[in-house]
């Protein structure tokens, strides 16, 4: 649940942005990217239009981690909602206190 209201708290900061540079009411065009989907909530006089796309970036991500030999954790991506991958020869050892 922490990591749903971190995901909403970040997608609030992000829509404002957008809101600003397109000229928008404030509120008016929200965003919400969760995994490989990016959902859009726009508020225009008084009704929601819901408006679910793909996000792109998904693939090059998928592309990216699969170059280097990396592995989807797509039980990890699904819970947060933010590509993860793992590459066990890439990994940066953590030393303890």
């Amino acid at each position: 649940m922490v990591r749903l209201g971190c995901k909403l708290v970040h997608s609030a900061g992000a829509s404002i942005c957008l809101n600003g540079s397109m000229n928008y009411r404030f509120g008016q065009y929200r965003v919400l990217d969760y995994g490989p989907a990016r959902l859009n909530f726009v508020f225009d006089r008084g009704r929601l239009n819901f408006q679910p796309q793909f996000n792109l970036l998904f693939i090059g991500d998928v592309i990216f981690c699969t170059h280097f030999g990396g592995r989807m954790d797509w039980v990890r991506t699904l819970k947060s909602g933010t590509v993860i991958f793992s590459n066990p020869e890439m990994s940066i050892p953590v030393k303890g206190p």
